[in-house]
């Protein structure tokens, strides 16, 4: 497990539900290995720019030998570059995955209002229950 020191603690990056329904399992695979390897990722522990040409194991091709052997480098780009995921600059032949790609493994899940219940969190605080012409909901009055 591949973690970042950061400003409010240890971080894991995992990939994004999107990338997760946009893409195949075998570049799933990569993008996993791109966000946990410690040689595809910089020194501020984000997915590193890699290479896409190279013949060093750190580069694009390293990474997807090293994420899913069965599928040929051109074919997870063509992937990634597709779905939006990844970016390639063609001067420097170098590839980016995209913030949207990937997450913080401790990020809270999206706010769910029919799991809430008012006055349970303090963020619920100021909420209370109001009638209207659908029945109730939460509201500031």
């Amino acid at each position: 497990m591949t973690f970042f020191l950061g400003r409010t603690g240890p971080t894991r990056w995992v990939p994004t539900e999107l990338a997760a329904s946009m893409l195949s399992p075998g570049t799933r695979k990569v993008i996993h290995c791109w966000l946990t390897e410690p040689r595809f990722l910089d020194a501020h522990g984000e997915p590193a720019i890699l290479l896409l040409n190279s013949d060093e194991l750190a580069g694009f091709e390293g990474l997807v030998w090293t994420g899913e052997r069965v599928l040929a480098p051109d074919r997870v780009l063509d992937e990634l570059l597709t779905s939006g995921l990844a970016t390639l600059c063609n001067e420097t032949r170098e590839i980016l995955l995209r913030r949207t790609a990937y997450r913080p493994a401790e990020a809270q899940a999206p706010f769910n209002r029919r799991k809430a219940s008012v006055g349970a969190s303090p963020a619920l605080a100021g909420l209370k229950r109001r009638r209207t012409d659908y029945g109730f909901v939460g509201g500031h009055d």
